[in-house]
Parts: C-alpha cells; structure tokens; sequence
C-alpha cells in the first residue's frame, strides 16, 4: 500500500495522532546515509512537539484492518540507545553506525535519530555542562569571554590569543551548580546527606572521614547546611604515541555513604587539561577556587522532596600522589629540600647506586612543624628573592580555597605512598640483581615464594587473582600489591626472607591493616604509630639510608593524617585511579576529547533519572539490566530468605542426614518427623547488603574461595567458618548455613599481625 493511500485510507486520522510524517527528516535508505550534521537539513522542531513524541511509539505500521505501532516509545528509544552506547563505550563512529543499523530494519518512515549530537541533547546532556577557557601560553593569563580581545592584558607580555598555527591554548572546566544538582537532588543521596550532616562524631572511635578531628573542627566553624569534598587531580596518558596527557579534577561528597560516594554516577568531574606536560596550576585551578567560593559564600539552591534548601559547599580535602602535590601547591618535588609539606625537614643527599639521592632519615628530635604563618612567610619570601625558601617555589591559588590550609587539608594516599612506593621499593630490593651479597637477597628462591601465592584462593571482591612476582612485579597494578602487603606477603616470605626482615615488613603489615579499618580505636591508633616508628627508625640500618625516600618519611605523619581525616581508605585514590580508567575507555580520538569525556561521566546519572520516569514496561527492564553493575544479580534469580536473598536455583532436599535433621529440629523448635513434611532447600549462594555469600556447593569456588567467613558472635567455639551449602525453609521463612568450623592454630608471626593466623579443620 503507498503512502498516500495510507494517508487517505481510514487509517490517516489514527495514523497522525502518532506522528508528523512532515517535519520528520526523511531517514529512508537515502536518508540513512546523511552525515552526522543532517539535523541542518531539518526544519526546527519545537520544545514542545518534542515532549509530545516522547511517548509516541516509535514507528507504526499499517496492515490490514488495524494499526500495528511500536512496542516502544520515541523516548525509550533514545534512553536505550544512549544507555548501550555509554555502557559498552562505544566511539562516536560506531554510535552512529548503530543507528543507521537501527533504521536501515524499522519502516521507512519513523522517527529514529541519524544525529549524535541531537539525540544527546534530547536526553538532557546540552552545552551548558563545560565551559572553555582560553589562557596566554606565555603568562598563564585568562582571556576574557569576548572573542575580540586578542592580545594577552598582562603588563609586559606579548602573548597573543591565537599562536602561529592559529589555534587557542585552552582548558575545560564543568559546571559545577549543574553537576551538584543532579547530585543532592537525587532523593537516594539527598536522604545520606541530610542524614550525615545530622550525625555526631562518635567520640573515641573513627568510623569514616566525618569522625575525623580536622573534618569536625572545619565543620564546627562553617554555616549550617554546610556540604563538604575531597579533591583529586593527577594526569592520565591519553595515547602510547605521544606525551600527550589529560589532568582531570574530580570532587567527591563526603556525606554520602561509602559505597554511594565512590560510584561513577556521584562524582563530580570539574576540570580537564589536556596537552603535554603538566599543566599551568594557578590558571588551570583559578577558576576552580571562583566556583567554590561562590559555592559557599552564595550557596547553591537545591529543590527536594522536602522543600527547597540552600546548601554551601567547600573543599576541605585534598588528595594526589607527590609530583601532583609538588605542582599543585608550587612546591619542590619529592627529591627537593624540604619537599614535606606538613615539617620542615630538609633531608640529606647521599650515595645511591652511581649517583646521589635525598634522603629522609629518621630523627629523633622531631623537624618542626609546619604552620599557616611559616607557609605564608616562606611563600612571600620565595616571591620577593625569586628563588625556593623552605621547600616553596611561590604563590599557589589553592591558599585562598574557603577553610583551607596545605599542611591540615592535604591527605596522605596510601595507595602510592604505602603500595607504589614503600612496598614496591622493598619487593624490588629483595629480588633484584643487583643486592644479590645483600642479607635480604631472596630472588634465589622466587620459584618456591611463586608457587606458594598460585595456591593462594581469595575471595572474589579481590579482582585479581594472585600471579607470580618473578618478571612480572614491575607490571602488578597497585591493587596487587595491596593483597600482597595485607594478606598473601608474610605466608608467602616466612621461611624465605630473614626474620628481622620478615619482622621488620610485618610492622608496615600490621599498621597498615590497623589504618585501613571500618573501626578505628585508640588503641589501634597508638599501636599503629609505634609499629610505624619501629619500621622508618630500622628502615636505614636494614636496607641504607638511600631507601629513606619521602614516602617513607612519611611514614612519621600518616597517624595524624588518621586522626584529622579518618581512615585511610576515606580519601585514597584508589577509587580516582579506577575512574581515571573509565575516562580512557571513553576517548577514542584527539578530536573532542573533553566531550567525550563529559558525556561519559554525566550520561549514567542523566539516563538513570530518565528512566525512572518510563512505564514499567520491557524497555525499562531492559534499561535497568544495562545500567546495573556486573555483580548486580537479576530480580528474577533471587528467592526471599530471612534477612538476606537466596540465589536460584535452589534444590529439594528428600533425605536431610540424621546429623543434619537433628541440628535442624532444634534450631526450628519442632519434632524431626515435621521435617519430614516441610519444603526445604538447598542453594549455593546468597546475597545480603549488596554482597554474595557462595558456598563450596558453588561451581565458581575452584578458582576462589568465597565461602569462609568470620562470624560476629562464635558458634560452638568456632568464629571462622567454611560454608558447605546453604538451607532455605519456606514455612517459618528460615535461611541457615551448613559449615565446618576452624580451630586457630597460632598467629603466623608471635606478636605480630594478629589478622594473619594459622587454622586447622575442626574435627
């Protein structure tokens, strides 16, 4: 049937109320194959028509006596396509390739998208999220916005706005009211926040950042309704062929809870700086310390279930590894005198290798400490005599964040200073070449210190199964060598590596795991600080004053860093790193890279608001299976149990053992004959507070062990436990564990690491 028999057929009237064929760009096969620009070639559509389509199917087809239209609707359709194309990190070239894919199969009137550019702008991701800012390349000046003014207004210099090739020296930086929005307006969040800012600091005891001494005392002076971030920046390598680099700046909430404040969705991404080498810190962050104090001085209005609120915002964390930190706060790098930025400890150079080294030994007569008056005298004095006093080079624009001070503010990150930078330093001197007439020397032995972590089964929140460290340490990923400092290192070097060595390194293992706690108590914290003192006071007579770096010397201050900001997990960089990674999944080119990127940090929490709004429906379904994580298992797979979900599929048991019949009727209160006539099952795994218990009934076990647990409260004398299968009772709702217990045989090391210990089965 043509087209215009359609339309005059008794179909039209039906056939219009779903679409206006007319102002629909022609997308048929000669359309299809427009370029990405084909929205100039449309005539302008109104806000309005737009709004009317969103519910209108997709396409509709005319066959006999009824019209048949699409399952989904116009704006399902652009929800599901952005969600894919984010998801699977698609270039922009094979997004728009799988929309003409798309449309080359539907009818030949619809209304698909051939644009990528409008159908991120009808999701809600329009131009207002970055801003551009132009900078002489000479002086590190601002241009203006006006495009006009094209020589830089710098007393003295010649720079110009455009250099010979004609191109402009820029920066990008995200709106920052837009993406904290998005943020405290979610309702999940907004119910964290408001909570957190409710909350009292639990005396005595460190749970998370908010129970730190420096986070409250900031707090205690701020307005009320105060919200508070941690800052990270550090540079990404975009490609293997050139130097080119991205230094992005992320800010997470720190009243969200743990798990909330690390997701991708909830972390505001606010700058970019792309080229190479390191970028020109008071221009690039100048803008930065405009936003936050307007942030604060102005608030930010935020519209709620519960009403409108003013919210004020401030940085009052800052985290990065010691060369960001070095250029970010205009200060000597890590080898420089006086390169510490909480003492004024001007360290020594000495021999190392052929060449020479600084190094920071341990005193016992402490260096003074840093204060706001010190900083500030060195720092004019280093501008008026042009040359470091102190460790600084000069002014550095971050002073004039709202609250912020370098030496209280600056955190300490555990991950390149403990992982990347004592521990990596340690492995390599134990294995390499070159200290084989060291004591310490056990790179003789690597076969058997291998073959002992292959056996190693861990469970499978550690995403990365153990490998070995001969020709491959130098490749381990920090994550690595965290499950080597904490838990595989001192099983797999016993026996090996000298005992005043093998103690010496239990002293970093045992600190560090204290630190890293949920919990924190006075007690771990003293512990923790003589542990740390016996480790950097040993660390120059075991192994030479040129292995006392800053990152050891650090060492002395990390404790305190604890007790003004909390764990050391609350501002590690770990969570930055894994997003520095999601970024690069995103560029695929050297064209608009800050768009790309913008559009991957923003696009989850665009499409998950969106589709909440959606009917239930298979779009929405399959929507929240593509948002959702890897490890989020399906609604459908789950059976309710008591307190937690049961993992289908789960099996009848006929025969319960005498032994298990037993202990059953007991634990249910009723006869054993009842049992006889009860449903029971047997699963492999459950889930409970987003985590999933498995079994050893569970195929996946070979390669992981995720099936031996500590308990809170000991059962028959036993507190860790390996978990054979799984019991689910339908009538009373009853979930119960079936294990064999462990005995603790003794600590791994007397004294020592008490986290570390040798079991036996019980029998």
């Amino acid at each position: 049937m043509e087209l215009e028999e359609i339309i005059d057929s008794e179909y039209a009237g039906n056939f219009e109320t779903y679409m206006d064929l007319d102002s629909e760009c022609d997308t048929s096969s000669t359309g299809s194959s427009q370029s990405d620009d084909c929205e100039d070639s449309e005539p302008d559509i109104s806000e309005n028509n737009d709004n009317q389509r969103e519910s209108v199917p997709l396409y509709v087809l005319p066959p006999f006596d009824s019209i048949y239209s699409s399952e989904i609707t116009h704006k399902e359709h652009l929800l599901s396509l952005c969600a894919f194309a984010t998801k699977n990190h698609l270039s922009r070239t094979a997004f728009q390739q799988l929309m003409k894919l798309i449309d080359i199969h539907l009818p030949e009137k619809n209304l698909c998208e051939t644009s990528v550019n409008k159908i991120k702008e009808k999701v809600g991701f329009q131009g207002n999220y970055f801003k551009f800012h132009e900078y002489c390349d000479r002086c590190g000046a601002l241009y203006p916005d006006d495009k006009q003014v094209l020589q830089c207004s710098t007393p003295e210099c010649t720079g110009t706005r455009n250099n010979k090739d004609g191109k402009t020296n820029y920066f990008v930086s995200g709106d920052m009211k837009t993406q904290l929005k998005e943020i405290f307006e979610n309702e999940d969040n907004w119910n964290e926040i408001t909570s957190s800012l409710k909350r009292c600091a639990k005396l005595g005891d460190i749970y998370d950042i908010l129970d730190g001494r420096k986070y409250q005392e900031i707090k205690g002076k701020c307005k009320e309704m105060t919200v508070t971030l941690t800052m990270f920046t550090d540079g990404v390598s975009l490609f293997k062929s050139s130097k080119v680099s991205l230094w992005p700046v992320y800010l997470v909430v720190n009243e969200l809870s743990p798990y909330s404040r690390f997701l991708k969705k909830n972390m505001v991404l606010w700058g970019l700086w792309q080229g190479q080498g390191k970028p020109k810190m008071n221009t690039f962050f100048f803008p930065f310390v405009q936003d936050m104090r307007t942030l604060y001085n102005g608030g930010l209005s935020v519209e709620t279930s519960a009403g409108n609120h003013t919210i004020y915002v401030i940085t009052n964390a800052l985290t990065m590894d010691l060369q960001a930190r070095a250029c970010v706060f205009n200060m000597m790098q890590h080898n420089g005198l006086c390169a510490c930025i909480f003492c004024e400890e001007t360290g020594v150079v000495v021999k190392s290798g052929k060449g020479h080294t600084r190094s920071f030994p341990y005193r016992e007569d402490k260096p003074n400490t840093r204060t706001s008056k010190s900083i500030a005298e060195n720092v004019e004095q280093a501008v008026q005599q042009k040359r470091p006093v102190c460790g600084f080079h000069g002014r550095s624009i971050l002073k004039y964040l709202p609250w912020n001070e370098f030496h209280v503010n600056c955190t300490i990150d555990y991950m390149h200073g403990f992982l990347l930078g004592i521990l990596k330093k340690l492995m390599t001197l134990w294995i390499d070449g070159s200290s084989f007439e060291k004591p310490f020397f056990i790179g003789h032995k690597l076969k058997e210190i291998d073959r002992t972590l292959k056996n190693i089964k861990t469970p499978y929140i550690i995403h990365r199964t153990p490998r070995k460290i001969q020709n491959n340490v130098n490749h381990w990923k920090a994550s690595e060598f965290r499950s080597f400092l904490l838990y595989y290192g001192l099983p797999c070097l016993k026996g090996h590596l000298p005992d005043c060595y093998l103690e010496h390194f239990a002293c970093l293992v045992e600190a560090t795991f204290l630190l890293l706690q949920e919990k924190i108590t006075e007690n771990d914290l003293n512990r923790s600080e003589m542990l740390l003192d016996v480790f950097y006071k040993c660390m120059a007579p075991l192994y030479g004053e040129e292995t006392c770096g800053l990152n050891v010397h650090n060492i002395s201050h990390i404790v305190e860093c604890v007790k003004n900001w909390g764990p050391l997990w609350a501002y590690s960089c770990f969570s930055f790193e894994s997003f520095n990674g999601e970024i690069s999944k995103a560029i695929h080119g050297k064209g608009n890279v800050s768009g790309e990127v913008y559009w991957a940090v923003h696009s989850e929490k665009i499409l998950e608001n969106e589709i909440k709004t959606l009917e239930n429906g298979k779009a929405k379904d399959l929507l929240k299976e593509i948002m959702a994580s890897r490890n989020t298992p399906k609604n459908e797979n789950l059976e309710v149990g008591e307190h937690c979900n049961i993992l289908k599929p789960l099996m009848k048991i006929n025969d319960i053992p005498p032994s298990l019949s037993k202990e059953l009727s007991r634990y249910l209160q009723i006869e054993e004959d009842h049992l006889l006539r009860m449903d029971i099952f047997k699963a492999a795994k459950i889930q409970r507070n987003r985590f999933v218990f498995y079994s050893k009934l569970c195929g996946r076990v070979k390669q992981n062990n995720s099936y031996t647990v500590l308990l809170q409260n000991p059962v028959n004398d036993c507190d860790i436990v390996q978990v054979e299968y799984y019991i689910h009772v339908n009538n009373p709702r009853k979930t119960i564990s079936v294990c064999s217990g462990f005995r603790r045989v003794r600590k791994l090391l007397q004294r020592r690491v008490p986290h570390v210990q040798v079991l036996e089965l019980k029998r």
